[in-house]
């Protein structure tokens, strides 16, 4: 028996559970009030939405979204728990995905001044570290010593998190003596410096032969796909004069060199950043596999002239690709792997739909954000 039988064999059983497609055009036909909540209800959500229902009281799209995070990381660290040691080693560098997101967020808000209530709803626990371990780190003061807290769980990620964020306050000079800081990381270099980290320490734990790594492999170089290109968009939108949702690097400063190693060509990505406004880089983009995002989130650009749209649609392509793993190799990781990506975007669709009934969106333009796999 290899490593993957026994493992394989109970994710199938998990995926069964899994919401289909019918039962999404159910929630959106019903114009009851509590159709989502009764849904959950009556599914494996039930334990969780009952204790975050009666931990929110009557708010129950902030009780619904706890109750998929709560669900999500306990799946996460479930398949963890029965993974043998190589596929452990393998789905934990794809889930420190999250992680690395999580810490990004800390390190935002810690440079912003956020509150550390602000930061706790910001990050999505479902990867190593679960919500009250993020908790604590939210109540971290300052740079230094969020670096220092990270290590404190003994998590490789964190160490290698650690490692950048303490030699960009060197290099700023943050680390000087006394409780005043010298001065801070620019925000977006540093970023960019931990996502270049990450994604050189997991991408060199991984072999180029042996057929489960290079599918983690391919997983990763397509989120580095995705950092490259919205970034790409971001800079063409401010040169553009367009308002963006997040500060990105003006005209005066130079572009930052893409994140090496992802599966679009270093020529895509220069004529890319070369683009003269968003309508001739998305059109750039049709020519390669992100061509699905720009069919589907141009006209929700169009109408709210937000990036966040066209992000959204950019991470769709990476994550329907992804489920779709789950049928191409009953021996392999690709089993796993395509379950986490489909339970990922389970939990999505549900936070769609919440917040869509929430807010009364129309059930066509929901439907138009959901996953169907």
């Amino acid at each position: 028996m290899n490593d993957y039988d026994y493992l394989n064999a109970r994710v199938r059983g998990m995926a069964a559970t899994l919401f289909s497609p019918e039962i999404y055009e159910q929630i959106l036909a019903s114009a009851a009030d509590n159709v989502l909540v009764d849904t959950l209800l009556a599914s494996e959500y039930q334990r969780d939405l009952e204790k975050a229902l009666s931990a929110h009281g009557d708010s129950q799209l902030p009780a619904i979204e706890a109750a998929l995070i709560a669900n999500l990381h306990a799946t996460f660290a479930r398949i963890r728990e029965m993974a043998p040691p190589e596929p452990f080693r393998l789905l934990t560098l794809l889930m420190n995905r999250w992680d690395l997101s999580n810490i990004l967020t800390l390190v935002r808000a810690r440079l912003s001044g956020a509150s550390s209530l602000d930061v706790s709803e910001a990050v999505l626990p479902v990867g190593q570290y679960d919500a009250p371990q993020l908790g604590d780190l939210a109540m971290e003061g300052d740079l230094r010593s969020l670096a220092d807290a990270l290590n404190s769980w003994d998590y490789a990620v964190a160490m290698m998190a650690r490692r950048t964020l303490l030699d960009a306050l060197a290099a700023a000079g943050s680390l000087g003596r006394g409780s005043t800081p010298l001065e801070e990381p620019d925000p977006l270099e540093l970023e960019r410096t931990l996502l270049r980290s990450y994604f050189g320490w997991a991408l060199a734990q991984l072999g180029e032969r042996d057929r489960n790594q290079v599918l983690i492999r391919d997983a990763l170089r397509r989120e580095i796909d995705v950092e490259n290109v919205l970034s790409a968009l971001q800079r063409i939108q401010a040169r553009s004069g367009e308002a963006a949702s997040h500060r990105v690097a003006t005209d005066a400063e130079p572009a930052p060199l893409p994140l090496p190693r992802g599966r679009l060509e270093d020529k895509t990505l220069k004529e890319l950043e070369r683009c003269d406004g968003l309508e001739p880089a998305f059109e750039l983009l049709e020519e390669t596999y992100f061509a699905p995002a720009v069919e589907k989130g141009i006209l929700g650009y169009g109408q709210t002239r937000s990036l966040a749209v066209m992000e959204w649609m950019l991470q769709r392509v990476v994550i329907e690709h992804g489920c779709r793993l789950f049928r191409v190799d009953n021996l392999a990781v690709s089993v796993p792997l395509g379950y986490l990506w489909r339970k990922y975007a389970e939990m999505a669709n549900l936070r769609i739909l919440a917040r869509g009934k929430a807010y009364h969106m129309p059930s066509n333009a929901m439907k138009e954000l959901l996953i169907l796999v």
